[in-house]
């Protein structure tokens, strides 16, 4: 999420941890987080004899195979660079008007809209077409982050785990996580060979100045925090290719009142038909949880 533990709600981020916080009250026992999570673990089927499955999957092209065969097999008319500014409500026909540069259709009307956008946005763009639910949207905010891509020549002295999360007071160090992707991935491995292919995160809620950082400053911090962490020397290890990607305000804080505000926002849009909204402020964060947001969404929209 970007954000420190303070920021977050447990029930929103952590909703099996609020269960077994719940479950001690209710049994009148000590409320305590190792009591929490000793229910958690006692709760768990026991270790199967067979092969362990992976915890994540993965495309071996990358998401564009995914973008790609959706774009085919849907359909759609897909409208690039185009800029939405608002969205508009007929109550007499019941359609809505997309308002923007370079949309398609001027005033063309819908009867079904489903708004995939964050946050912020999202309340921006319903502040006509549902206000009361654009309100309720508010108090969403966003978190900034900045991933560097490397590929290196080698991968002597890299430590053999997929990752590791650096916690926000280490001294001295910049990222907050670095993802071994050539480790997390065989198919990557095997693209590549005896290089490795790392990720480095930056950023936190609250404080852009990282996401806003300047390239040759953050791949600087990169190699720097990834000898100091685990010993690997990037620099020495030979860095052949470099990609930084921004993501300004692309993680929501999920804190204590989250739950509440999308089910106000949900309630609000009851009175809208055809209209929806999804998105990782709504369904989680995750790609799997996005994914049953939206097909939720639009099972909702389909059938209303």
């Amino acid at each position: 999420y970007s954000c420190l533990a303070d920021d977050l709600g447990i029930r929103a981020t952590v909703p099996q941890l609020a269960e077994a916080l719940d479950a001690l009250t209710e049994a009148g026992e000590k409320v305590t987080l190792s009591g929490a999570v000793s229910r958690i673990e006692q709760s768990r089927p026991a270790p199967s004899d067979g092969p362990s499955k992976p915890v994540f999957n993965a495309f071996a092209g990358g998401y564009a195979e995914l973008y790609e065969m959706l774009a085919e097999k849907s359909g759609a008319d897909i409208h690039l660079d185009t800029f939405v500014s608002g969205i508009t409500f007929e109550a007499k026909t019941s359609t809505y008007t997309i308002v923007g540069q370079g949309v398609p259709g001027d005033a063309e009307p819908y009867d079904r809209v489903i708004v995939a956008t964050p946050a912020p946005t999202t309340a921006r763009l319903l502040s006509k077409a549902a206000p009361e639910a654009a309100e309720a949207l508010k108090p969403v905010k966003l978190a900034s982050s900045a991933i560097v891509g490397f590929k290196f020549d080698s991968d002597a002295g890299l430590p053999d785990s997929s990752g590791l999360l650096i916690a926000a007071d280490q001294p001295g160090v910049h990222a907050k996580a670095f993802t071994f992707s050539s480790k997390k991935w065989p198919h990557i491995k095997n693209r590549i060979g005896d290089g490795a292919v790392i990720r480095a995160s930056f950023g936190r809620f609250g404080d852009d100045s990282l996401a806003r950082e300047d390239e040759d400053t953050l791949v600087d911090y990169a190699l720097d925090d990834l000898l100091a962490i685990t010993g690997f020397d990037a620099r020495e290890a030979g860095v052949s290719e470099i990609y930084t990607q921004r993501w300004f305000g692309g993680l929501p804080r999920f804190d204590e009142n989250h739950l509440a505000t999308v089910a106000t926002v949900r309630e609000k849009l009851t009175a809208q038909p055809g209209l929806d909204v999804t998105g990782a402020w709504a369904g989680g964060v995750g790609v799997p949880a996005v994914v049953a947001d939206a097909r939720a969404a639009a099972k909702r929209v389909r059938e209303g």
